[in-house]
């Protein structure tokens, strides 16, 4: 459309004519492309058709059970909602159970891949990032994993009742758009790759988890033992007394065979066992209890852990 604009002659102040222009051409908007990968800096080291990450095994066997300790200074659990403020919950939910909708890398400086997301789609001035659903992804229902989930888990985890460091992380998004089934957008106030990554490690698991039989949802802290519907490579086997829960790996795991994926989680079962203190816990190492510790004073590692099974090389 033309846009109609006087000339004026300063020396007669008189106007000559009218003559039209035409507006002034828009700038280009650049077109975001959707990518397997999005790096903080450079480009991904792996590319959109790499089979595994180059520090596993991707023939790894997939056998036997490994036996933890305590993970952090926590001495019992008494909820199985990890996300809540109110009371302990075991180590290892979410590391096992919850899948995001992306995998840092750990061969690069900060560098996420998809994982529940196929591929991820960041607008030129960081204002954005759409994540396109795999159609392979479940929970572990067998329910497939929907952007209205991926809602659902994300206005839980920036609504109340959790822990305040939730709302911290998505404190910059304006809001998630479900765009279709697999795809969703946030749209971000802080357009900034700190921002992205927070969203790439959104963990997300089913608008199922504690629903009721009317499909109401109570309030999330009354969400307390139900084990969390997420899409993880294992599930909650059995948990005694607050003081030992133990994970049984998935056979059906849907991401099992994907390269973000491969080689990873290969124990048949994740056993954890807590203890009331650490010299407790250092003489059950030292009976085979569990299997691997970490020592963090000088004292412990000169004094304790010392005796036959060191001496030969048990340990």
């Amino acid at each position: 459309m033309l846009r109609w604009v006087v000339l004026l002659v300063l020396a007669g102040s008189q106007a000559l004519a009218a003559v039209p222009v035409a507006p002034a051409a828009s700038a280009p908007v650049a077109a975001a492309n959707w990518v397997h990968a999005y790096a903080a800096f450079g480009a991904p080291k792996y590319p959109a058709d790499y089979d595994h990450f180059g520090y596993v095994n991707p023939a790894a066997p997939k056998s036997g059970t490994l036996y933890l300790p305590n993970s952090d200074r926590r001495t019992s659990f008494d909820k199985l909602n990890t996300y809540t403020i109110k009371g302990n919950s075991p180590a290892g939910v979410p590391i096992f159970m919850i899948d995001t909708l992306a995998f840092l890398a750990a061969d690069e400086t900060q560098t996420m891949y998809g994982l529940l997301a196929e591929a991820m789609q960041v607008a030129p001035d960081k204002s954005s990032i759409a994540f396109r659903l795999n159609p392979k992804a479940r929970f572990s229902n067998g329910d497939p994993v929907t952007s209205e989930d991926v809602k659902f888990s994300f206005d839980t985890l920036t609504g109340k009742f959790v822990e305040p460091r939730y709302n911290t992380d998505y404190e910059g998004v304006a809001r998630a758009v479900v765009m279709d089934p697999r795809t969703i957008r946030f749209e971000l106030n802080d357009k900034s790759t700190d921002q992205i990554f927070k969203l790439g490690r959104l963990p997300v698991f089913s608008h199922k988890w504690g629903m009721k039989p009317d499909g109401t949802h109570p309030p999330f802290d009354q969400v307390v033992d139900e084990p969390p519907i997420g899409s993880g490579p294992y599930t909650v086997a059995r948990t005694d007394s607050g003081r030992r829960i133990e994970f049984q790996r998935n056979p059906d795991y849907w991401a099992r065979d994907l390269p973000v994926r491969r080689g990873m989680f290969n124990f048949d079962r994740i056993v954890y066992r807590l203890y009331q203190d650490e010299d407790v816990a250092t003489e059950a190492f030292k009976a085979g209890e569990y299997d691997i510790v970490r020592v963090y004073t000088a004292k412990l590692w000169e004094r304790q852990l010392v005796g036959p099974k060191f001496d030969d090389g048990r340990i």
